[in-house]
């Protein structure tokens, strides 16, 4: 037993301190984990998301807010004979899913546009 009393004061503010660390620690450590099962939920999800999407029969891609190519399924390269691969990141009416129309192509972007602004866009176009 310690007879010093300022010694065993200083010995329980430590041990209280170093309890209160290992309780935040453990809160970290449990947020952490929790936030890695969300992760791979969500992969896991869009994986099967993906799977699903690139063996669709229709065409289909999608379209960053500044109008780029980020996706196009396998049906929509079929459409053309190319693979949509090599689209990736270009201004989706410059793809050649476009080129028949001009008329087509500024409606698109116009389209586009417009529903990066939050505005529901719908029209009907041929390729």
């Amino acid at each position: 037993m310690i007879a010093n009393p300022f010694k065993r004061r200083r010995i329980k503010e430590e041990t209280l301190r170093l309890r209160q660390e290992v309780a935040e620690l453990k809160k970290t450590l449990d947020l952490e984990r929790r936030k890695r099962a969300e992760d791979d939920e969500r992969d896991r999800i869009g994986a099967i998301f993906r799977r699903v999407y690139d063996q669709a029969p229709h065409p289909g891609g999608i379209v960053g807010l500044d109008g780029t190519l980020q996706h196009a399924n396998l049906a929509a390269g079929d459409l053309i004979g190319i693979d949509p691969s090599q689209f990736i990141g270009l201004p989706f009416w410059e793809t050649p899913w476009w080129t028949h129309s001009a008329a087509a192509r500024e409606q698109l972007r116009d389209g586009l546009r417009r529903a990066a602004q939050g505005e529901l866009v719908q029209f009907e176009t041929t390729h």
